[in-house]
């Protein structure tokens, strides 16, 4: 072989040297993946899929996901809540990473990818506390909760309430003093505030709590009336 004809096979040979060093080397690459609430709860019965593997249903341990590819593939994931939850705006898309730790060896555990579905029902649980200035429990105040009745305090000037909700709904509450169009001189209408309301935008699964101090005012003492002083006069 001639030294013009070596020169091309060589020029040949570097270049696929090079683009084999450049080029990512395959992978297979092994992906935990969780489904979770916002408070960490897990949610059983998600379905999670990638474009090259078979979905999984969600249970309460993590799935394990064989990802093929090269390192540094972006993986786009898919989920589909069960019924009952919703998935908020999150992060759905991944690179592949080695699952080797240093020195060679295989991770144990995969790192865990956590994924969010969120309940569209929330539990709520209310408590109130009424008590006056000095410490003293108001029993057998009215509580309202978005205009419906849910009780009165008890003797320890407290009552506790749960609720089951739409998610992110408003919660009003108030502690009834003195009745709309009423003179206001029922048991407690000369607190204040009066019939003082709160508003609440619980995101999940809460515990709400209206801790209320009322000054109740010295009744107002009548000034007696001044005698009128009869000066006797001779009748004529």
């Amino acid at each position: 072989m001639t030294g013009g004809s070596i020169l091309p096979l060589m020029t040949i040979a570097l270049i696929t040297l090079c683009s084999a060093c450049t080029e990512p080397s395959p992978a297979e690459s092994v992906m935990g993946i969780a489904v979770v609430t916002e408070s960490g709860d897990s949610v059983t019965g998600a379905v999670v899929s990638a474009a090259s593997v078979p979905p999984q249903t969600s249970t309460r341990a993590p799935m394990e996901f064989v990802l093929p590819g090269r390192l540094g593939d972006l993986i786009e994931l898919r989920l589909s809540c069960p019924d009952d939850y919703e998935a908020p705006p999150q992060k759905l898309s991944f690179r592949l990473r080695s699952d080797k730790a240093l020195g060679g060896a295989h991770r144990s555990r995969p790192a865990v990818h956590e994924l969010i579905c969120n309940p569209l029902r929330m539990s709520v649980v209310l408590a109130v506390r009424a008590r006056d200035a000095g410490g003293v429990s108001m029993p057998g105040v009215r509580v309202v909760v978005n205009g419906e009745p849910a009780g009165e305090t008890s003797e320890a000037g407290i009552l506790h309430q749960e609720f089951v909700l739409d998610r992110h709904q408003r919660v009003t509450v108030e502690l009834v003093t003195a009745e709309e169009g009423g003179s206001g001189e029922g048991v407690y209408g000369r607190v204040r505030p009066r019939n003082p309301t709160r508003q609440y935008r619980p995101e999940g699964d809460q515990v709400l709590v209206f801790a209320q101090e009322f000054d109740i005012p010295a009744p107002e003492r009548r000034r007696p009336r001044p005698r009128t002083r009869r000066i006797p006069y001779q009748l004529r």
